[in-house]
């Protein structure tokens, strides 16, 4: 069967997978390095001579004739391009005949018999891309696959699916801020670090529905892309290579800090609603660091629920100067405004703090802030009024000045 594989005008062409098996691959799906895919049936041996047909299929049809909804005789005798290949391998692994024709011109004998299906769980395996497109890009790759639960689903929800990558494009900002060391729970990552993590959409293919992701390229007067990239990238896949165990994947979290916690949650949570696993590719620059990981949708919902028993929150104290809007010296709860209009609300430390304060003055607030995962994934953040103390005239001309030649 070698010769048939190496050595005919289709290219050479690589398995796919194997449905029927004796003495050899006798039903088997393979593709060419142009990911084109065939379905290929050995038919007869006559005079020592192998006779097999091959015909061209796209994977959604193959997926269903897998499935058992196209029985294999349709998938010859209805082939989508009303074609198909008739060859002959010699005993001495030659071939003998190679012959494209026509679907009426193939006599029925050498076709599958009518009620031959194949009735296999889940979808076939995909043909994907070319590998080692990163050296010819100059870019790191990362190929995203979707591995719906449900059978034959070649489409995915657009509203799904672009949650899912938004949620997926910030886990790995933040991871990338974990990377730089500097990593903040709150306000927005800094485009010096999105610069480099964003992913943009190259290319998609069926087959589970994949999704091509490309890092930047490189800039002017650059050989290699973003250097930040790739380790955001490695670190993603420790994450998901994790989250298989509990109590790595509880151990991990903590460390990558209340931001990646809060988006690696959020991206959990779109591929359940997804009802979806996870496959995950990284054609790298450097071959050595080539690798993958995968998630089932069962260890996805086991991390979810593993997730919820972490308490995971970032404090510290800070200081802002802004505009004290209300203040309540019996219950505590206060509500202040910085110079860029952000509201703050809270609870006083101390009601005695509030007492003397008067509202609509400019103070200098020292603040607890506290920021944790809720439960759906988002961050909640908490503040405690430590201190309030009133600015003066000048030093409120001193802030405004301040302000304005920034």
């Amino acid at each position: 069967m070698n010769v048939l594989l190496h050595d005919t005008l289709l290219g050479e062409l690589e398995i796919l997978e194997v449905y029927l098996q004796y003495n050899g691959p006798r039903l088997f799906s393979c593709f060419n390095s142009a990911r084109q895919i065939y379905l290929a049936l050995w038919v007869d041996e006559e005079n020592e001579v192998d006779i097999w047909l091959l015909v061209p299929i796209s994977y959604e049809r193959l997926s269903h004739v897998t499935a058992g909804n196209i029985s294999i005789r349709q998938a010859f005798e209805e082939s989508e391009t009303r074609q198909l290949y008739y060859i002959e391998v010699t005993a001495s692994q030659i071939v003998s005949r190679f012959d494209l024709v026509r679907i009426n011109e193939v006599s029925e004998d050498l076709l599958p018999l009518p009620d031959a299906k194949l009735k296999l769980f889940g979808r076939p395996k995909s043909v994907g891309f070319p590998a080692s497109d990163s050296r010819k890009t100059n870019r790191e790759i990362l190929d995203v696959s979707l591995k719906y639960r449900k059978r034959n689903l070649y489409e995915a929800s657009a509203r799904k699916l672009g949650y899912f990558l938004s949620e997926l494009q910030g886990l790995i900002d933040s991871i990338g801020q974990v990377v730089t060391g500097s990593p903040t729970a709150v306000g927005k990552v800094p485009e010096a670090i999105t610069s480099q993590t964003e992913l943009n959409v190259v290319a998609t293919y069926t087959g589970s529905f994949g999704i091509r992701l490309a890092a930047p390229g490189p800039r002017d007067g650059e050989f290699l892309g973003s250097l930040l990239a790739p380790e955001a990238i490695a670190k993603l896949l420790d994450l998901l290579e994790a989250t298989k165990t509990e109590n790595t994947l509880l151990e991990l979290l903590p460390k990558l800090g209340a931001r990646t916690v809060s988006t690696y949650k959020k991206v959990l949570k779109a591929l359940i609603n997804t009802d979806a696993g996870l496959l995950v590719e990284w054609d790298s620059l450097e071959p050595q660091l080539d690798r993958s990981a995968e998630l089932t949708y069962e260890e996805i919902g086991f991390a979810l629920a593993a997730i919820g028993k972490l308490d995971v929150r970032e404090v510290e104290t800070i200081k802002i100067i802004g505009t004290l809007v209300e203040g309540n010296a019996e219950s505590g709860h206060f509500q202040f405004k910085d110079g860029e209009e952000r509201k703050i609300t809270g609870y006083a430390q101390n009601t005695s703090i509030l007492n003397n304060a008067v509202l609509k003055n400019i103070y200098g607030g020292t603040f607890r802030r506290v920021v944790l995962v809720g439960p759906s994934g988002d961050l909640e953040t908490e503040y405690t009024l430590i201190e309030l103390q009133l600015i003066s005239k000048n030093e409120q001309r001193d802030v405004r000045t301040e302000t304005e030649n920034h």
